[in-house]
């Protein structure tokens, strides 16, 4: 069976039309500022990289490295790192909070957000598959999901990612 390009094309773009988002998260950083996603976007355009593992740090903290070097002081691009905790048992959470604001500079603290429910939704949006890497989301200021990856960040996926910037 031939199936036609123009068919085939029409069927990709409109299953292409149906944006999700993200979904809301209230936290608060590891310099202790309040967050709201998507409601503090703030018209901007916002990289968000998610962990869900210890496995994944090393991919994620290196995102988070060139994403503050060309984003640090934008006013149009803000950029989070998502610590998802919802699978460490409440106990140890505060542990693991401590570790990573001991690891993590005071620069980069703003940026940090540990999220603690909504687990499976950011999994399912990330499209999850392994615990080593990082997720990364550009999301719009509404909060839609507008262009995503994940691994580590290549040349390759980082050009791929300006290149989503409006």
């Amino acid at each position: 069976m031939r199936v036609r390009p123009t068919l085939l094309a029409l069927a990709f773009s409109s299953s292409l039309a149906i944006a999700q988002t993200i979904p809301e998260a209230h936290c608060t950083s590891l310099a202790g500022t309040t967050v709201n996603l998507p409601a503090d976007l703030q018209g901007r355009t916002t990289i968000l990289v998610l962990g869900f593992s210890r496995d994944s740090q090393q991919s994620v903290t290196t995102w988070g490295r060139r994403l503050a070097a060309d984003f640090a002081t934008s006013t149009t691009v803000s950029f989070y790192e998502l610590a998802m905790l919802e699978s460490v048992p409440r106990i140890m959470r505060g542990l693991v909070l401590r570790s990573m604001k001991k690891d993590v500079s005071e620069r980069n603290q703003p940026h940090l957000l540990p999220i603690t429910d909504n687990e499976p939704l950011w999994r399912n949006l990330a499209h999850y598959d392994k615990p080593e890497d990082a997720y990364v989301l550009l999301v719009a200021p509404d909060g839609a999901i507008l262009w995503q990856a994940a691994g580590p960040p290549t040349d390759a996926a980082y050009a791929d990612l300006r290149k989503h910037l409006p």
